[in-house]
């Protein structure tokens, strides 16, 4: 018996290629990519909005209204944000081979 699934979350030293039987989503555009550059680009991204976003509210002049929060505003970030995370969660368990579905499912 054979380990089919070895290639898939091991990267071979000089980034050898996968396997016609990978995991779905490893012979996508960008599946090979470095399990680091995976976990990096999301996270990099996020950073340079938030930067983007603390620029132009606290040094840009732009000025938000008071902000008053209560329970039916927490739960509608919070069903906005399910309505966000489920698909973005199936289908990184539908594509597990690739990269950027595996850093997902890591960090989330």
């Amino acid at each position: 018996m054979t380990d089919t699934m070895s290639n898939t979350y091991v990267s071979e030293p000089g980034g050898a290629a996968p396997v016609a039987s990978a995991a779905p989503g490893a012979l996508a555009p960008l599946g090979q990519i470095s399990m680091t550059q995976a976990v990096l680009i999301p996270l990099g991204t996020a950073a340079v909005g938030l930067g983007a976003l603390y620029w132009l509210f606290r040094r840009g002049g732009v000025k938000l209204p008071p902000l008053r929060i209560d329970a039916a505003n927490v739960l509608n970030v919070y069903f906005s944000w399910l309505i966000m995370d489920v698909p973005v969660t199936l289908l990184a368990y539908k594509y597990h081979g690739h990269k950027v579905a595996q850093a997902f499912l890591l960090v989330k």
